[in-house]
């Protein structure tokens, strides 16, 4: 018992309870920390939700753009077929009607050249108005030969 004698139970008690408070003020503050971080996961899940549901109307609507685009796309690649269709039977008419007037070209200068005396007689009669009309002619095949280059 000699022992025990420098016991004394009530410094012991005194440690008990400041560690209590101690302990009691640790769990408090782990607590704290844990609704805070709580509530930062939750405030960023809201956040990523809604960034999620933005992107995905945008996505939408850009699935719709797309459509629309490759839609307009097709309508003008048909329209480019049908103006070169329609190109190449105009240049195909205009070589006919080119080539139709290089013969009269020809023709014409034929007959203005004309080798029998008879033909020579005619033409000085009907000289006044045959210039004319070839005057004409002359005008509109160079018209369209120009347009050919």
């Amino acid at each position: 018992m000699e022992e025990n004698k420098d016991y004394n139970p009530s410094q012991y008690e005194d440690d008990d309870r400041m560690e209590a408070p101690k302990s009691a003020k640790s769990i408090r503050g782990y607590q704290t920390i844990i609704v805070i971080l709580a509530v930062i996961l939750a405030a960023l899940s809201i956040l990523y939700f809604n960034i999620h549901r933005q992107q995905q109307e945008e996505y939408d609507l850009l699935l719709v753009d797309r459509d629309s685009i490759k839609s307009n796309l097709s309508h003008l690649m048909e329209d480019f077929d049908n103006l070169q269709i329609s190109n190449d039977s105009i240049s195909q008419s205009l070589g006919l009607e080119r080539s139709r007037a290089d013969s009269l070209m020809e023709r014409l200068t034929k007959e203005l050249r004309g080798a029998t005396p008879r033909s020579r007689s005619t033409r000085r009669r009907s000289e006044p108005c045959g210039r004319s009309c070839a005057a004409i002619c002359v005008r509109s095949i160079r018209s369209i030969r120009s347009t050919r280059t």
